[in-house]
């Protein structure tokens, strides 16, 4: 306790946010645990990277530590914390905890979900490329695999080196589903060392969302973007639930889906209608005019009209407000995310507005159809 004046102050607890690098995905886990944790005096959140076991270690021995978010390397290692009264949520990465809470996006689905964007864009073949050993890979090589209905091969190796090895022998057309953006960048890169064109040849998708990546590989990179934010919510509020010395509420063992952009790198030879849509998925955030379509696809607004009306049966913009129901629908009933937070990922700077469509869409509130669905 510390004092100010005759007033004595309670002293503000520790919880930690281990990560063993910072990523734009870490940054939205941060962001997330920061929201659920709340912005008043009672909690200091505690920032590590790297080497952070022995700080841990010693702040738990102290009782300094209430709380620790983290990947983890193992359950062994946690129990260090936790005889110290310290409560943990795994954020499983690279392990899957056995004895602590653990929280993971939906590797597999978007194993699945790969497969299937991979198939539809013409790829003959299939590989996966991974971390031997880590969790998330092995959980979406499991989806992919099984996905598909032909066999799949996997390299263990992730050097530049290893996967122009591996590429070499592969057939062609092939679709490369790689565990993460670096990943995917390395095969892009073997794959032009070995005269292959992308996404002709080789039509590849990595997973993180990861900007940079893009840039290094000199094509726009397919990418899963991780639900950071939302990961971050559920473990903070799992963590705060143990520390109040309750027991996680269910909505914790939810695995919140990735959202697959399909980019330049696997799409074979997209038309500018597969253009336009491909956009449009990708960016259901920002307000979309059929104009900016138009301008993608390379068509006249009659043409995209014409095309979309063949391929889709319906028009351009009752496509886009299906695309952001479907969205909307889907983060209240996977998600914690508050109204206004949907309403901005759905294209709608107003939540009233996005809450009028919603309503006109579905015939109740965002409020009500998020409390029938639990």
């Amino acid at each position: 306790m510390g004092k100010t004046g005759n007033l004595t102050l309670p002293r503000r607890r520790i919880v930690a946010v281990a990560f063993p690098s910072i990523t734009e995905t870490e940054l939205a886990v941060l962001e997330g645990i920061r929201e659920s944790m709340g912005s008043g005096q009672q909690w200091e959140i505690l920032v590590l990277t790297g080497g952070y076991e022995a700080i841990l270690r010693q702040l738990a021995e102290m009782k300094e530590l209430a709380g620790a978010i983290g990947d983890f390397v193992s359950d062994a290692w946690v129990q260090t914390l936790c005889v110290h009264g310290v409560k943990v949520v795994q954020l499983a990465h690279c392990s899957h905890m056995e004895t602590v809470a653990a929280i993971t996006p939906d590797y597999e689905a978007m194993g699945r979900g790969a497969a299937q964007a991979l198939r539809d864009n013409g790829a003959g073949a299939f590989a996966f490329i991974g971390a031997p050993g880590q969790y998330a890979s092995n959980q979406l090589f499991v989806g992919f695999a099984g996905a598909l209905a032909s066999a799949c091969t996997r390299s263990s190796g992730t050097s530049l080196a290893q996967i122009r090895e591996f590429l070499r022998p592969q057939p062609r057309p092939l679709g490369l589903f790689a565990a993460s953006d670096r990943l995917a960048r390395f095969a892009v890169l073997a794959a032009r060392e070995l005269g292959w064109r992308v996404p002709e040849e080789l039509a590849v998708i990595g997973v993180g969302n990861t900007r940079l990546e893009s840039l290094y590989a000199g094509i726009p990179l397919s990418s899963y973007e991780l639900p950071g934010r939302e990961l971050g919510r559920i473990a903070a509020r799992w963590l705060l639930q143990q520390i109040g010395g309750g027991v996680p509420a269910k909505e914790g063992f939810r695995q919140p889906a990735g959202l697959l952009h399909e980019r330049k790198s696997s799409l074979r030879s997209p038309t500018g209608l597969e253009r336009a849509l491909s956009y449009a998925r990708s960016n259901l955030d920002q307000p979309l005019p059929v104009a900016d379509l138009c301008r993608i696809a390379g068509m006249s607004r009659r043409s995209l009209e014409n095309a979309m009306q063949s391929a889709c049966a319906t028009s351009p913009a009752l496509y886009l407000q299906r695309l952001r129901q479907e969205r909307a629908q889907s983060l209240l009933r996977t998600t914690q995310m508050d109204i206004q937070s949907i309403a901005r990922a759905c294209g709608y700077l107003e939540p009233c507005v996005f809450s009028t469509a919603f309503r006109r869409w579905t015939g109740v509130s965002p409020s009500a159809y998020r409390s029938r669905k639990r």
